[in-house]
């Protein structure tokens, strides 16, 4: 029997090729923003974001952020080194990625006016979304009482700049964005934003207004359902206004269980909230 001898395939090591990229899912990201327009949804009629209308606007450095985050950037500088991906770049939403200084300088014009015209460009954008869907998901999320979430979520930074963050109980640097989510749907309706100690109830009962008028129409009696940091008579009067029921999480104190014991039973059977512990 002869043995035939392999060959040793030498490894070269060279130049990426330019033709391949690993970012190839964001082609996904640019039909979808065909589909929907959000780039021109967050451009229509929104505020002054630049002193000359040329270059990218909110919009277009809104998606490119967005697409940044999704091909696992985490830092403005990531802005950077896919600017250099020149495959990936013709596949992307926004293939004019700015430099991370561009959106650095812009980042500090997003005002409070900003912030909210974004959200009604997206409470726009999900009832686009909600008419596109296949018939038979849209049924099943009309058939249901969507729920609204309220949640809040620290965001870890690093450095003691970083303006309106704070420390939380836990000790880490954080920022906290109040958003209230859809949760049948998984879409994001509403949010705050605030710092690792900020009070999210005072703000709660007007998140909680937006985010129900970004419902799109014909969906049944929605419920409210919010941690205790949310814990707060005012957003459970506010859920019953927007004829909502609601869930709000607790903790079980003495003050607490005093106030449960004074609800004569009949009241008890006919309050449509619940508060768990």
């Amino acid at each position: 029997m002869t043995r035939v001898a392999k060959k040793k395939h030498k490894v070269v090591l060279g130049a990426p090729d330019g033709r391949i990229t690993p970012r190839a899912g964001l082609h996904l990201v640019a039909k979808l923003n065909e589909l929907l327009g959000i780039t021109a949804n967050i451009d229509a009629g929104g505020p002054s974001f630049k002193r000359r209308k040329r270059g990218l606007m909110l919009g277009g450095v809104m998606v490119a952020l967005a697409e940044t985050m999704l091909a696992g950037g985490d830092f403005f500088c990531d802005l950077d080194h896919q600017r250099k991906d020149r495959a990936g770049l013709a596949l992307r939403a926004v293939p004019d990625v700015p430099a991370s200084t561009t959106v650095i300088g812009l980042g500090k014009r997003f005002d409070e006016q900003s912030r909210a015209h974004v959200e009604r460009a997206n409470a726009s954008l999900v009832k686009g979304v909600f008419a596109l869907l296949p018939e038979k998901r849209r049924s099943d999320l009309v058939a249901q009482r969507p729920t609204i979430d309220l949640d809040p979520t620290d965001s870890e930074v690093y450095g003691r700049g970083k303006a309106g963050s704070a420390y939380n109980y836990q000790g880490q640097l954080v920022y906290r964005p109040h958003p209230a989510v859809w949760a049948e749907s998984g879409w994001v309706l509403a949010a705050d934003f605030g710092s690792g100690r900020s009070d999210p109830r005072p703000q709660a009962p007007g998140l909680l207004t937006r985010a129900i008028s970004a419902l799109p129409d014909g969906l049944l009696r929605p419920i409210v359902r919010a941690d205790s940091g949310f814990f707060d008579a005012k957003l459970a009067t506010a859920a019953l206004s927007l004829h909502c029921d609601y869930a709000i999480a607790v903790k079980r104190t003495d003050a607490v269980w005093r106030a449960e014991r004074r609800i004569p039973d009949g009241e008890r059977k006919r309050t449509k909230g619940t508060v768990s512990s």
